[in-house]
């Protein structure tokens, strides 16, 4: 994974582009990933990423496999567009590009103009 990271100061996660935040945490799996980077360590890989979001769910592996392509290739890349996250396509592995206070703010943030 690079070290080159776009780190999201508060002013760039939520001052100056709120329109970003709700675009970028409109759909339901992409704000489960910013949560779920909020509480855990980084980089982790994709697949345990998709076992942790159905723990307490009965899904099928159907349902986790399904998941796993709409996340590495509809909304990570979206989120890494972005600034939330580094996702490497070789590893498959995510990590975040912001301070955990940024995420949380930025979540708050979409939960209430939601």
């Amino acid at each position: 994974m690079s070290n080159n990271k776009v780190v999201l100061s508060d002013t760039d996660a939520l001052s100056s582009t709120p329109s970003a935040v709700f675009e970028a945490l409109q759909h339901p799996l992409r704000r489960e990933v910013v949560c779920y980077l909020t509480v855990h360590e980084c980089p982790i890989s994709l697949a345990e990423m998709v076992e942790s979001m159905f723990v307490c769910e009965k899904a099928s592996s159907d349902d986790r496999r399904r998941t796993g392509i709409d996340l590495h290739h509809n909304h990570l890349p979206k989120l890494m567009d972005y600034g939330f996250i580094v996702y490497d396509t070789e590893t498959n592995t995510v990590e975040r590009t912001c301070d955990i206070s940024v995420l949380e703010k930025s979540l708050s943030l979409a939960s209430r103009h939601s």
